[in-house]
């Protein structure tokens, strides 16, 4: 139904799509799990498509013979790709305040919604505390 929904408002399907799976079953799970489960399930997924585009583009460059600068932008997109992922990993392991230290940053210092604010950063907190751990 989530897909369904992001198929349907197209352009917005991050904000519509990924939520309303947690809100579907919120009678059966709560929703700060299935928040946390969608999030899990997000890093799984992206981590699993940079494993097989890097696989993909160190064959390319192994297996055959490229003109000189289709090898260098494809020697640049993957190292892009492992600096991208090491530097997410370092910020993952360091701080897991993603949502309530943007809240807190850029809504606070510059007093935008503060009543949303307030009710918010709680429930940020609490989504970020039942994240689990993967490394």
């Amino acid at each position: 139904m989530g897909d369904a929904l992001g198929n349907i408002i197209p352009l917005a399907s991050v904000v519509v799509s990924e939520p309303s799976k947690a809100v579907f079953v919120k009678d059966r799970v709560p929703l700060i799990a299935g928040l946390s489960a969608l999030a899990v399930e997000n890093i799984f997924y992206s981590l699993s498509v940079a494993l097989f585009i890097s696989i993909g583009t160190t064959t390319l460059l192994l297996t055959f013979s490229l003109p000189k600068a289709l090898r260098y932008a494809t020697i640049g997109a993957l190292a892009t790709t492992l600096v991208i992922l090491l530097s997410l990993f370092s910020l993952y392991a360091v701080s897991g305040k993603f949502l309530s230290g943007t809240l807190g940053l850029f809504l606070s210092n510059r007093g935008i919604a503060r009543k949303w604010m307030t009710k918010m950063t709680p429930r940020a907190e609490t989504l970020e505390a039942t994240r689990l751990w993967i490394l």
